[in-house]
Parts: structure tokens; sequence; C-alpha cells
């Protein structure tokens, strides 16, 4: 049945009987259908919604515009002229997620118009009128509505739920809103802005956030190129993070050439290996040991280098002797004689300035942690490097 227009001779009636809602209705569910799947695709949380115009609403639109502009000329040029027959709306969790989606939108339709919304009510969205297009999506169009527009509403969570409630409240109503109300909706509007922008700037600095940390945790797992390198990161690392006890022994810390060996020789030679020695071995829990190392490496001078080998050598030894458990006496003897021999290996690969020049003497005095003078050889303390720089 037609719905009387107010202006005589109009075609809008005429319009309105031959309109088919049903139709526009499938249309857009078919165009929601296939935001929703690509767009989730993607990684983005979304909703989406859709409709075909209601006559009622519709005809009202129609004689509103007609009133402006003039008379429509015949039932094609009104269709020519509504490009919202049929309607989706993409609602987003996150509105940043609005730029990626614009990419989409251009890759799976025909975009004939993009319109960024940002009305004085506080209706913000961005508008896309489309065309559904052969190709990769093609099950999802009909052959009588390859040139059949539908608009597109991207729009945020919080601004779709206002959205409905001003519809709700002004365009349903039969009287105008009371100014109250109209203020109501503005300090809402403005506090889901206000909110949204928020999270969205927490994201934004949690994203940044997120990438440095990653960045550091690559570069932590890269290999020290050189012994320069291994001294840099002590020179760095010891004053913001080791003991005080350690940091008063920083001045002369050791050889960087033999750490960084030692480092290669147990394939630690990375900064997150060396971190993890560092904080074992440097920390406040750490200070009686180093004591206790230093009485029994007696004169020879022990820097924090030569101690760091030390504990890794002797607890991967002591961890092989526990293991070892069960063996007879003279076996366990022999092991401790190659845990002896081992030492002198790596100190021998790793500090040769300390051996070189090494005389036997008949003065023998055996407690010394490694036994060096119950082998002759001489205790002086060797002249070292005042920076943690290649020995």
């Amino acid at each position: 049945m037609a719905i009387p227009s107010p202006i005589e001779g109009s075609c809008i009636p005429t319009f309105i009987n031959q309109y088919k809602q049903e139709k526009y209705a499938a249309l857009a569910k078919r165009v929601a259908d296939l935001c929703n799947k690509v767009i989730s695709e993607n990684g983005i949380s979304l909703q989406t919604e859709s409709r075909g115009k209601e006559p009622e609403s519709l005809q009202k639109k129609l004689e509103e515009r007609e009133r402006e502009s003039g008379p429509y000329k015949d039932s094609k040029d009104i269709y020519d002229k509504i490009i919202d027959l049929a309607g989706a709306r993409i609602i987003l969790n996150r509105p940043e997620d609005r730029h990626t989606i614009k990419g989409i939108l251009y890759d799976i339709f025909e975009v004939s118009r993009e319109k960024l919304m940002d009305q004085e009510s506080g209706y913000k969205a961005v508008h896309y009128v489309v065309y559904l297009k052969k190709g990769r999506y093609s099950s999802y169009l009909q052959k009588t509505e390859a040139r059949t527009p539908v608009e597109i509403q991207v729009q945020s969570h919080g601004i779709w739920q206002w959205s409905k409630l001003e519809h709700d409240s002004i365009y349903k109503m039969k009287r105008d809103p009371s100014p109250v109300m109209r203020d109501n909706l503005g300090f809402s509007i403005r506090a889901i802005t206000l909110a949204e922008d928020f999270a969205q700037h927490t994201r934004e600095m949690k994203a940044k956030k997120d990438a440095e940390y990653e960045e550091k945790q690559a570069k932590f797992k890269e290999k020290l190129k050189n012994p320069w390198s291994v001294g840099h990161y002590l020179d760095k690392w010891i004053p913001k993070h080791a003991a005080d006890w350690a940091k008063d022994k920083s001045g002369n810390p050791g050889s960087a050439t033999a750490l960084y060996k030692f480092l290669d020789s147990r394939e630690w030679r990375t900064a997150e290996c060396l971190d993890r020695l560092l904080k074992e071995h440097l920390g406040d829990g750490a200070q009686d040991e180093y004591s206790k190392v230093a009485r029994e490496y007696g004169r020879i001078d022990l820097n924090l280098i030569i101690y760091l080998i030390d504990r890794e050598v002797l607890k991967h030894e002591e961890n092989e002797l526990r293991t070892s458990r069960g063996r007879n006496s003279n076996q366990e003897h022999l092991h401790k004689i190659r845990v002896l021999l081992s030492t002198f290996i790596w100190m021998n690969r790793l500090f040769p300035h300390l051996l070189n020049g090494i005389a036997c003497s008949r003065e023998m005095k055996i407690g010394t942690f490694f036994g060096l003078e119950f082998f002759g050889f001489q205790t002086a303390p060797a002249s070292a490097p005042s920076k943690t720089k290649p020995a």
C-alpha cells in the first residue's frame, strides 16, 4: 500500500511501492559477512551489523531531500542518488584498527567513496560506498547486484552505542528533545571519546614498550663480537647492577680477552649468558664467596674476571663429581686429579701471562686453591690492564 507523499506529483510513492527491503537486506548481510570473515582473518576484533533501509525511514529521508533540493525526476533518479539502501556497519573494539581496515576494504571491494564523518554532535566514523566485485570473493556476488552500492560505516564500539542512543532519543521521538537531553548526549559522547583516546594512547605506549623489549631481547641473544664488546658490556653492567663490593673492585676487573675466550669455549658468547653470569656471581649474596675464594688464592691477585671463571669452572666440575657418587675411592681421587689438571689447562689458555717465566721452587705450601705453590709456580700478582678491554 502506497504511503502518501506531501508533494503532489512526486515519484516517491511509486518508488516506495517498488522498493524491496528484503533484497537490500540480503545484499547488506552478505557484505557484512564478507567483512567479518576477512577482517577477522587479519586478527582484528570486530562486530558487524547489516540492514536494508526501512520503507518508512526511506520515505521520510526522500521527502526531506525533495523539499530541500526539488522533486526527483523518476525512480531511477532516486536509485542513482540514494546510496544507503543496503547498509553494513563494522564495529571496532579498538578505534585505531580503522587504518588497517581501510586497506582490507579497498582490497575486497570496489570503493567509490570514502568520507570521514566528524560531526559537531560528536559522532565520528568513516563511511565507505562500495560495490561487490568479481574475483576472489565472487561467491558473495549475485548477477543483479554487480552495480548496487552498499554503504559501510566503520566506527568504534563506544560511538556505536552512543549513536544508537542518539538515534532513539532524537530521530525516533515525535517531539523535539529537551535541552537537558541534548546536554546529556553531549556529555556522554565527550566522555566516550576521552575514554577511547586514553585507551588508544595506553595501547600505543604498551606497543612501543613491547617493541623496545623485543629489540632489547634480540640484541641480548646476539653474539658478542670480540673481547672489546665483552669489556664494554662489563663497564656498563657493573656500575648499574653489581653489588657495592663488586663495584669497589671494578677498577681492575681483569682481562676481557680471557672472559671472551671462556664464554666462547662454553658457547655462552651472548649478552644474555654474560648477564646471567654476572647476576649470579656479582650480587649482594656473593661477597662472602668472593672473600673465601680470595683467601684460597693466597698471594695471587684475584680480580673479578678470574673469580667469575673460577666459579663457573668449579661449579661445572662439582656437578660432575656429584653425579659420580657411588664410585670407589680410587675413581674419586682420579676424578679430583682431573679437575685439578683441567683447571691448569684453562688457566694456561686464558692467562698465559700468569704462568710465563714460572720456575720451580723448593718452597711448597699446600692449601692454596689451585695448588700453585705446591707445583712451584710463582704467585706474585701479575700486572693487569686498568680497563676491561682486551689484555
